[in-house]
C-alpha cells in the first residue's frame, strides 16, 4: 500500500523509504493575511458593480490584451479606484458601492468633466442651444457637431448614471445603473427627454452640456464613433459624488473585512520575502544544517 495510517501516525514510501509523520487532521488550514482581504474584498465590490450594467451598456474598451475580456479590464482598472472593502457576507449577497470606475477606453479624445458648483458639466460646447421640454435629439446633435471640431454626425454620446441604493431587504449598498445611448442624428425629431437619465444627463448650462444636478452615485459621458476597424470611443471614468465612499473605504471597514475572513488583521510573522531563510553554515562534526 501507499499510504497506510496507524493511530495519529501516517507511513507512506518516499524515495524507496518508508516514513513516518505524525498526522495533523484538525489543522486550521492556510490562514489569509489583511493584504490578500485588501484585494478580495475590493475585487467582490468589482464584481458585484459589473453585475450591475445593464447587458447592452456594459462597459467597452477599445484595447485590450490578448485573451483579455471587457470584464477583465473592467476588473484591472477598477483596482485603481477608491478602495471599497466588503465583508464577506456583503460580497456574497451582492452589495456594491459606487466609486469611480472606468467604463470606457479608446482612441478618442476623452471629455472633460469638472464641477462648476451646481452639478457635474463637460467641455462639449452648445453654443446658444437652450435645452428644454421642446428639444428634439436631432437639434442637440446639430448643436454638439456645430460646436466641436471632434464631433461628427452619426457619432453616438452614451450618458451613464449609477445610483447608490439600498437594499430594501438587506440593508445593504447596491447600485441601480441606467444609460441613454444617443446617435447624434440631425434628423430625428424625437423628444430629447424621455426619461429620467435624460433630463439628468442632458441639459445645458454655461453654453455647456451639463448634468441637471447631483446625485449620490456617479455619472460619466461617453464618445463613440463607428470605424472600419471597430468601434472607437472615449477614455471615460465615473465622476463620483458619493459619501458612503469615505465610510466604506476606511480602515475601520477593511479592519471588519478581516474578521469576517477569520483574520485578526495582523500579518504573518514569517512571510517568504520578509523573512529570508538564514545562509546554511557548517557545524564542527561536518553536518550542515
Amino acid at each position: 500500500m501507499a499510504t497506510v495510517r496507524v493511530g495519529d501516525m501516517t507511513f507512506y514510501w518516499r524515495n524507496g523509504r518508508m516514513v513516518g509523520r505524525v498526522r495533523h487532521n484538525a489543522g486550521k488550514g492556510p490562514q489569509v493575511s489583511p493584504r490578500q482581504i485588501n484585494v478580495c474584498s475590493r475585487w467582490s465590490n468589482l464584481v458585484n458593480f459589473w453585475r450591475a450594467f445593464g447587458p447592452q451598456c456594459k462597459p467597452h474598451f477599445e484595447c485590450i490584451g490578448k485573451g483579455w475580456t471587457a470584464y477583465n479590464a473592467f476588473v484591472s482598472h477598477g483596482m485603481h479606484a477608491e478602495p471599497v472593502y466588503l465583508t464577506r457576507w456583503q460580497s456574497r449577497n451582492g452589495a456594491c458601492v459606487v466609486n469611480s470606475v472606468r467604463v470606457s477606453e479608446g482612441t478618442l479624445r476623452s471629455i472633460a468633466v469638472s464641477d462648476d458648483g451646481t452639478a457635474y458639466a463637460t467641455d462639449i460646447a452648445l453654443g446658444r442651444l437652450t435645452v428644454d421640454d421642446g428639444t428634439t435629439v436631432g437639434q442637440l446633435a446639430a448643436a454638439i457637431v456645430r460646436n466641436n471640431d471632434d464631433f461628427c454626425f452619426n457619432d453616438a454620446l452614451w450618458f451613464y448614471v449609477a445610483f447608490q441604493c439600498e437594499n430594501p431587504a438587506t440593508g445593504l449598498p447596491e447600485a441601480e445603473v441606467q444609460c441613454v445611448r444617443l446617435a447624434l442624428d440631425p434628423d430625428d425629431g424625437q423628444p430629447l427627454w424621455q426619461g429620467t437619465a435624460e433630463r439628468l444627463g442632458f441639459v445645458s448650462r454655461g453654453g455647456v452640456l451639463a448634468a441637471a444636478s447631483r446625485v449620490e452615485g456617479g455619472m460619466a459621458w461617453v464618445h463613440l464613433r463607428k470605424g472600419r476597424s471597430g468601434q472607437k470611443r472615449s477614455t471615460q471614468h465615473l465622476v463620483c459624488d458619493n459619501p458612503l465612499l469615505a465610510r466604506m473605504g476606511s480602515e475601520e471597514a477593511l479592519a471588519e473585512a478581516c474578521r469576517s475572513y477569520g483574520c485578526d488583521g495582523e500579518e504573518p510573522f514569517l512571510t517568504p520575502n520578509d523573512n529570508p531563510r538564514p545562509p546554511r553554515t557548517e557545524t564542527n562534526y561536518g553536518e550542515t544544517i
